[in-house]
């Protein structure tokens, strides 16, 4: 064989030896693309599996949150109308002294039950929650569980409520233990406030500051139904002459003092609530003098101004605000709750409910000159000048206790600008 042969031989091996090399490093470079790729794919698949867990973990905590804010809204209503426990709080209230009968003593303070907060019944305790079982729509049809739940804990901060709301998916526990273990998890919190309120107390007539006044005054209930646990409570003073019959859920009960009731009244009566608040809460029915008859009930009644003609005023759970005196005769019928500033001159009212007076009960502001001298807080002592220098009239309290109208039931203002996270 000549020289050149071997040659051509030669380059045609070093040729194909080549694209051997080259070959197989394709071959290595799209089995690593590929590879790549499958994991790439693998990753995706997994993140886009995390996120549809976490996002129906996601539907559950705010499915869970929306629960919770719908028991604590109806436990609300069931506490201020019902004697019948609610789920989540309660409200802590005694009867038979005068604090307990005050205005304020057993209404804006609630706390959660023991089952949810033995330790300090404001907080939930850490191993506590009020839980439940979500189900997504068409679960039932497809025969699959994602094993949805939620646990809920909660915390009252004056007028505050926060609450942290935990969903999961993946769950196969009950009770305290739902969203323990593995499971996917997420959180949604809110802040929101607790408005509203009523808290009359449980007392027939209430006196701001002092009464000065002689007739005849007596407190009584209807038949069958439950009587005052205080008859009356003053702030300062109270000189009653004549003809007088309190009675409350222990029998006779005598007038008692309570200091705290000299200051701000109105506000404990209404939950921290303002006159402007509450008249606004009347809407149409605010009147200049006595309002047109007709039935109120379950209304606020707002009167501006004093009210000096003879008025008669019918509805059950009234809430009727005098602002203003009451300066002529009163006669509510059906059961209502009647607020004035102060009660001056000489006649009578006759309430079915109960009645708050912010000031005075007096023939006229105390100072003023009435022939011939001061007009005093103890004049009806004085039977020379009780005749001119202290309320005289009848005064008959029915008493009923009345519900809140559902203008004035606490509330818990849920908007969407009380998430947190959101």
């Amino acid at each position: 064989m000549t020289p050149q042969i071997h040659s051509v031989n030669r380059a045609a091996r070093q040729n194909g030896a080549a694209a051997l090399f080259v070959t197989l490093i394709l071959v290595a470079i799209a089995t690593i693309a590929t590879m790549y790729a499958n994991r790439s794919a693998y990753l995706f698949q997994k993140s886009s599996v995390n996120q549809y867990q976490y996002n129906m973990a996601l539907g559950a905590a705010e499915a869970g949150m929306n629960a919770f804010i719908a028991q604590l809204e109806a436990d609300l209503q069931q506490i201020e109308t019902s004697t019948t426990p609610a789920t989540t709080l309660i409200q802590s209230s005694s009867g038979g002294s005068s604090s307990s009968c005050a205005p304020g003593s057993a209404s804006s303070s609630f706390a959660f039950k023991n089952s949810y907060a033995a330790t300090n019944d404001q907080v939930f305790d850490s191993d506590k929650y009020y839980t439940g079982l979500y189900s997504l729509v068409g679960t039932a049809i497809s025969g699959v569980n994602p094993g949805l739940g939620y646990r809920v804990q909660a915390r009252f901060d004056g007028g505050v409520l926060s609450v942290i709301s935990e969903g999961c998916a993946g769950n196969t526990e009950t009770g305290n233990n739902i969203c323990s273990g593995d499971v996917a998890r997420a959180k949604v919190r809110r802040q929101l406030k607790v408005t509203g309120g009523f808290a009359i107390g449980d007392t027939a007539i209430t006196v701001g500051n002092y009464a000065d006044a002689w007739g005849a005054a007596h407190i009584t209930a209807n038949a069958g139904r439950p009587l005052p646990s205080c008859s009356v409570l003053y702030g300062d003073s109270y000189a009653y002459g004549g003809s007088q019959n309190y009675q409350c859920k222990t029998g006779a009960c005598p007038p008692e003092k309570n200091t705290a009731l000299s200051t701000n009244l109105f506000s404990s009566l209404f939950n921290g609530q303002t006159k402007q608040q509450i008249k606004q809460v009347a809407g149409s029915n605010v009147f200049t003098g006595c309002p047109p008859a007709t039935s109120y009930s379950n209304k606020v009644v707002w009167i501006e101004g004093d009210l000096s003609s003879s008025c008669a005023i019918s509805g059950t759970d009234m809430v009727i605000v005098i602002n203003g005196a009451i300066r002529g005769q009163l006669q509510t019928t059906g059961s209502s709750f009647v607020y004035t500033n102060n009660v001056y001159g000489t006649g009578s009212f006759d309430i079915t409910g109960s009645i708050a007076i912010e000031d005075s009960w007096d023939v006229a502001p105390l100072g003023q000159i009435i022939s011939g001298s001061a007009n005093g807080k103890m004049d009806s002592n004085d039977p020379f000048k009780a005749p001119t220098h202290a309320f005289s009239g009848t005064q008959k309290i029915t008493y009923e206790k009345v519900g809140p109208p559902d203008s004035l039931k606490k509330k818990i203002n849920s908007d969407s600008k009380s998430w947190v996270d959101f």
